[in-house]
């Protein structure tokens, strides 16, 4: 199970429907009308509250907490709608749901699948292949699909993933003919498997390509540079620190013992 609690993990497959209700998202998103307080300015007034028109809100079913106001021509993406589509992939045996999670009180909602197969850069060293799904109910983002090799099981693994994703995942707005966009969906799964083959095979590549004493520093002073001395936010405490962090990573390039694959450019 993933350590701090937030994201339930699977370990036996299941529809989407019972993942959802595994990770307590079993809930649907209801709209309401929106409204706005307004106070009087007299004496002998009283206070109303007048409709916003072209906004709704979302709100959750089961706890009425206002995940977001939208406009009235948005379109509910119900958990349930979202994740179904991959329920055939899955009952199929090409994929199995892994974990399922909430963020910010349900404004955000996560699914993660793992799809068949382990991939070998070298020995100790594999690649797991995932897909990412998630949607948002706050009216701020649009559903996300594509594929990961993140397993994502919390906010931080989440932006991570989205990030390596970022080139490669499906964005469907909140518009139009929803059904019919998440079934594109699946025409990027089949991409998506010579994606990751792809990757592992430069991963190989990267692991064969052996680098110099001279070739690591510079790419150390790449990601983790020394802190200049003329920087205004030099102090001796961060130069001795990031000292410290270059100090490790030399160590784990040279470690011919733990690495996979030692002073190597993978």
């Amino acid at each position: 199970p993933a350590w701090h609690g937030l994201g339930q993990c699977f370990d036996e497959p299941m529809t989407s429907v019972q993942a959802l209700e595994g990770a307590g998202l079993g809930w649907s998103v209801e709209q309401e009308n929106a409204y706005r307080f307004k106070q009087a300015y007299h004496f002998g007034g009283s206070d109303s509250y007048q409709s916003i028109p072209g906004f709704r809100l979302n709100v959750r079913s089961d706890s009425r907490e206002v995940l977001g106001m939208v406009s009235d021509h948005y379109k509910v993406v119900q958990n349930t709608e979202a994740f179904a589509f991959l329920d055939e992939l899955v009952e199929g045996h090409e994929m199995m749901y892994e974990s399922a999670f909430s963020l910010r009180g349900g404004r955000k909602v996560v699914l993660l699948a793992k799809m068949p197969g382990v991939r070998q850069v070298v020995e100790g060293d594999t690649l797991l292949d995932y897909v990412l799904l998630s949607l948002g109910h706050d009216g701020t983002e649009a559903v996300q699909f594509g594929p990961t090799s993140v397993r994502v099981v919390c906010a931080n693994t989440h932006a991570m993933a989205v990030r390596e994703g970022n080139q490669k995942r499906l964005a469907i707005r909140h518009a139009g003919n929803i059904k019919e966009k998440l079934g594109q969906a699946r025409s990027i799964l089949a991409l998506a498997s010579d994606q990751f083959a792809q990757y592992a095979e430069t991963g190989r590549r990267l692991a064969e390509r052996r680098l110099s004493q001279s070739e690591w520093v510079t790419f150390l002073d790449v990601i983790c540079p020394e802190l200049d001395p003329m920087d205004p936010d030099y102090t001796d405490r961060r130069a001795v620190k990031i000292a410290d962090r270059r100090f490790e990573l030399l160590g784990a390039f040279c470690n011919e013992r733990q690495a996979t694959a030692p002073r190597s450019a993978w």
